[in-house]
């Protein structure tokens, strides 16, 4: 389909573009045109920071991403006003933009003088991005990372099944397991996940713990152990680019300007994108199909041909403040707007005048050959920059053990350790297989004939009656007739008709030879015998396999254990965030049970249905975090968070109390308002000694906009223009 705001053409035009991905707290950006059919990305602004739900920081952010690109441009092209858009998923509602999401990119575009051309879902880019790659339809798991969240894809045959959105806790895998949980479950997982972020060192310390992840134990089935593969930084803003291209030229391929990343399965595309130049045809990557991309006209974003967004109705709409809470990133406390000096007004509207570049776009940057007066450089020293600090810390882990009780009532007790609960049964069934390991003879009874010797009367031996020779025992096939005798070789009484014998057991030894004596029942060896004239046939035995008692206990435990695991995925997906689940395994109800075999049954495999009903204790995050707490105080110095904290049920003791076992990472406990005070107006370094006296502290990285040479370099002096988080370290 074509773009409504440009039409393709029979040859590409060598227009420039900008991509703009936005993700959940940072934005990034290129410059890119379409040369015979090839996609060439000639600058990257690289990812910025902003404050989540506050536009105004993310207008920032996307402009000095956009600054930085166009800062990378060492030869004079014309001005990009167009730009395609990287979305993620929760700005979408039924494959259309919410109504608040079009404001925020009104706003951005209003605010940085851009065209909106398009749209693409940052997960969709990135399938084709690797699909393009690779000539085929991945089926992977996609797993975008952030300090606090997962954003968890299920693809297969190069579409997606669905995205959800899982907090993040201590361990990676497990929530990757519960976003894949309320995606719900496929007949097989796919054995690749594919994760994403723009911090290289993030990724490679996810990678390695996915790596050491025992996924059978956190309840997910592969059928191998699942390679996982790191995505390079610039992925996301390579795949939106990639993306716009084929839709506005045509382009089916994006063309390399940069080294390949080393470190990674999936080629970098951005490097050093300075000076743009002839393209070295190094590597394309063909894209085809690729329909991901979703036009959107001006009038969709709220621009109306001959009228001035600043006019309109939706434009006079005031933009609420951003309130701001304690997170794991936290930033210093929303102040009292402070109206900047009418100066600084004149001076920002006389820099927005200004050309970025070849009489580029209008923004917040010192433009070449713009003399500064002493007062308006001052002004601009003081108000322009901004700063993001992230602090780095070690977290503290515990490992504690602790009671508690629960109750209807909806307010926990905390003192009494008793919290709210509530209880979940769900049937589920599971069908489960093993081999036999137990072991079974099988075999012929050897068969013969006798004769039977009889001194004093007549008598009939029944049927069944047993002949021994040795330890060796035989029975008569029916009822024999003994005549009656007396001592003496010729006068022994015999059998009338042929006495038929079978072996009471299987095996070889029962072939006896000829001449075989054999006492008979209860009869004395002097008043009746037997011998038999021929060799005794047919007898034979073989181990063979077959079911053993331990094997159906094993297969029932199996069962039994693969049915809770179900009912738990089942009911992650339906819980919130803020839910921990508990298995009762004391209220396990078994249903249905029905093996395929039985104990001692010749066969290779035995298998197992199973039903039952499983139930499971539902309890708050918050009130495991505060029965922790105060059976177990922290450490002084740091902070609990409920979501960096798991449990693990070990006993149901009387009187219903329950014992668990809770893991967590403890973070330091820090005041971000008291550290920016601090560090306000620091130079760089010294602002990283001082953010080293945070407990735990490992490193700092500190982005500044507007960064000035030398002495001036600091950061800004105004404290709401700094932003700070505290970041775990992997």
């Amino acid at each position: 389909m074509d773009l409504p705001i440009f039409k393709k053409q029979s040859e590409p035009s060598a227009e420039h573009l900008w991509s703009l991905a936005i993700g959940k707290n940072w934005v990034d950006s290129a410059i890119w045109k379409v040369e015979q059919e090839k996609v060439h990305i000639v600058a990257h602004g690289g990812p910025f920071p902003y404050q989540e739900g506050d536009i105004k920081s993310l207008v920032e952010a996307a402009d000095g991403s956009l600054s930085n690109a166009a800062a990378k441009i060492k030869v004079e092209i014309k001005e990009p006003s167009k730009v395609v858009f990287g979305l993620p998923p929760a700005y979408l509602e039924n494959g259309e933009i919410k109504k608040e999401c079009v404001e925020i990119l009104k706003k951005l575009s209003h605010e940085l003088e851009l065209s909106p051309a398009g749209f693409v879902v940052i997960p969709e880019a990135i399938i084709h991005f690797v699909k393009a790659q690779e000539g085929a339809p991945p089926n992977a798991i996609l797993v975008g990372t952030s300090e606090e969240t997962l954003e968890v894809t299920l693809i297969q045959n190069g579409k997606i099944i669905k995205t959800t959105e899982v907090g993040r806790s201590i361990s990676v895998g497990g929530d990757i397991a519960e976003g894949l949980a309320r995606i719900g479950e496929p007949s097989q997982y796919p054995t690749r996940i594919l994760i994403y972020n723009h911090k290289a060192a993030d990724l490679e310390a996810t990678k390695h713990e996915l790596l050491d992840t025992d996924w059978e134990k956190i309840g997910i089935t592969f059928l191998h152990t699942p390679k996982v593969e790191v995505l390079p930084e610039d992925a996301v803003i390579s795949s939106v680019s990639l993306a716009g291209g084929a839709e506005v030229g045509g382009a089916t391929a994006l063309a390399y300007t940069a080294p390949k990343t080393q470190n990674s399965s999936i080629m970098s595309v951005e490097e050093s994108l300075g000076e743009e130049s002839e393209v070295l045809p190094e590597e394309e990557i063909t894209t085809q199909d690729l329909s991901n991309i979703k036009t959107v006209s001006p009038e969709e974003l709220g621009f109306i041909e001959g009228e001035d967004i600043k006019d309109s109705a939706v434009a006079a709409t005031p933009i609420p403040e951003p309130q701001i809470t304690p997170t794991f990133a936290v930033h210093s406390p929303a102040t009292t707007a402070i109206r900047e000096p009418d100066a600084v007004n004149i001076l920002s509207t006389f820099i927005k005048k200004a050309k970025g570049f070849g009489g580029g776009r209008k923004k917040y940057t010192l433009a070449s050959g713009l003399i500064l007066t002493p007062l308006s450089f001052g002004l601009f020293y003081w108000y322009a920059p901004s700063a993001h600090v992230s602090i780095f810390v070690a977290p503290k882990n515990i490992e504690e053990t602790i009671e508690f009780k629960t109750t209807t009532s909806s307010s926990p007790d905390i003192g009494s350790k008793t919290i709210p609960a509530k209880f979940i049964e769900i049937e589920k069934s599971t069908t489960k297989q093993k081999n036999a390991t137990g072991v079974k003879k099988i075999g012929d009874k050897a068969k013969g004939e006798v004769v039977i010797y009889r001194v004093g009367p007549a008598v009939t031996l029944p049927k069944g009656t047993v002949l021994s020779s040795g330890s060796l025992k035989f029975t008569l096939d029916k009822d024999i007739k003994i005549a009656s005798g007396s001592a003496g070789p010729d006068t022994l009484g015999k059998n009338t008709e042929a006495a038929g014998v079978t072996a009471v057991s299987i095996g070889t030894e029962y072939n006896l030879s000829s001449s075989s004596s054999f006492k008979i029942g209860t009869f004395s060896a002097e008043s009746t015998t037997a011998k038999n004239d021929k060799a005794f046939t047919g007898g034979n035995a073989r181990e063979v396999p077959a079911v053993s008692g331990e094997d159906l206990e094993s297969l029932e435990a199996d069962a039994k254990k693969e049915l809770e695991e179900k009912a738990a995925a089942e009911i992650k997906g339906k819980l919130s965030d803020g839910d921990l689940l508990i298995p009762d395994k004391e209220k396990l109800e078994i249903t249905k049970k029905d093996f395929s075999d039985t104990s001692g049954q010749e066969v290779q495999t035995v298998s197992l249905n199973l039903t039952g009903k499983v139930r499971f204790l539902v309890v708050s995050r918050e009130h495991i975090k505060d029965l922790t707490i105060a059976q177990s105080p922290l450490p002084e110095g740091f902070t609990l968070r409920a979501e960096n904290l798991s449990i693990e049920p070990e006993a149901k003791g009387k009187n219903s109390i329950f014992k668990a076992r809770v893991k967590a990472s403890l973070l330091p406990q820090v005041k971000p308002e008291d550290i920016i005070e601090k560090i306000a107006g620091s130079a760089p370094q010294k602002a990283r000694s001082i953010l080293s006296a945070t407990p735990g502290f490992t490193r700092a990285e500190i982005a500044t906009k507007f960064k000035f040479p030398g002495p001036l370099g600091t950061l800004p002096h105004i404290k709401r223009k700094i932003t700070l988080e505290i970041v775990a370290e992997q």
